[in-house]
């Protein structure tokens, strides 16, 4: 892709999690003042963000771009029409000043509102695509996640196991190591991690990556250990990352993307592969009444 068709924006935004010092003090203030930015000289950003010139280079070239004019050109290509899913309102801290639990739920309701809409925003077709190809493609999908992510991780496993995909679910995190030892180059491993740092998911996925499987991350920290290893890695946006929060929206934005590429890939099925899984779907019900 060419300087001057990145959406710088929006590759900020996906690096936001990931980012620290320097870096993260200089994404704050390009966000919140990209009109601002665009009509700046080098030396006035870097005054007002309070970093060195050379700090402002090294962002560029991180961001994808050779330098600060085309970072510039980046951000007024592409004007901003989502800003606010970095503020404190993804997350608010003040539920507890409610009057009434109805309250908490509209608040919740925002805020959740919020954070699907940034996942939309930031996620592209490509990346979306990519997933859904190795998910479609895999003779067989191990899927790792630990703590609060086995709950998503046990949610992705019975909607792809739904549509026909055949999905395995680690659930013993001590064996993980094992089943990812025994895939392939016709295999994927899936692993859901918060802060892409889960030291049993993050080995397991070592594994099955040695071993040759595609692999997938999803979580809200790009350059995390997790991001940087996948073949494929769906970032959400996430603040409470950064603040050592219960991921609340986290988890559900995670949830939407299972639930998206579920849909597509099934969406996508010969009309003998649908009318199979919905034969299977009958059984299950039956055995289930």
């Amino acid at each position: 892709m060419k300087d001057d068709e990145i959406n710088i924006l929006l590759r900020i935004k996906k690096a936001y999690s990931g980012l620290t010092g320097v870096k993260k003090k200089l994404a704050d203030y390009i966000l919140q003042n990209p009109q601002r930015v665009i009509h700046m000289p080098m030396d006035e950003l870097a005054s007002n963000a309070g970093v060195s010139q050379g700090s402002i280079v090294n962002f560029a070239k991180q961001m994808g771009v050779s330098g600060f004019t085309k970072l510039k050109i980046g951000i007024a290509q592409y004007p901003p029409p989502i800003r606010h899913w970095i503020s404190d309102d993804l997350i608010p801290d003040n539920l507890a000043e409610c009057d009434s639990p109805k309250g908490i739920m509209q608040q919740m309701i925002r805020s959740a509102k919020a954070s699907f809409d940034a996942t939309s925003e930031l996620l592209t077709d490509q990346e979306l695509e990519r997933a859904a190809s190795i998910l479609s493609a895999a003779r067989r999908i191990d899927i790792y996640g630990a703590g609060a992510s086995a709950m998503v991780a046990a949610d992705a496993y019975y909607r792809l196991m739904r549509i026909g995909l055949p999905a395995f679910h680690v659930t013993d995190n001590m064996l993980g190591a094992l089943s990812a030892s025994l895939l392939d180059e016709h295999c994927a491993a899936f692993g859901i991690s918060h802060r892409g740092k889960t030291p049993e998911t993050l080995r397991a996925m070592k594994i099955a990556k040695g071993r040759g499987a595609k692999t997938l991350y999803l979580g809200s920290v790009s350059h995390s250990p997790l991001a940087d290893l996948c073949d494929v890695s769906l970032i959400v946006p996430s603040q409470e990352a950064e603040a050592n929060r219960e991921a609340v929206f986290a988890r559900l934005t995670q949830q939407l993307v299972i639930d998206s590429l579920c849909a597509y890939i099934n969406s996508k099925r010969p009309k003998r592969d649908a009318a199979a899984l919905q034969q299977s779907i009958e059984l299950y019900e039956q055995d289930t009444k």
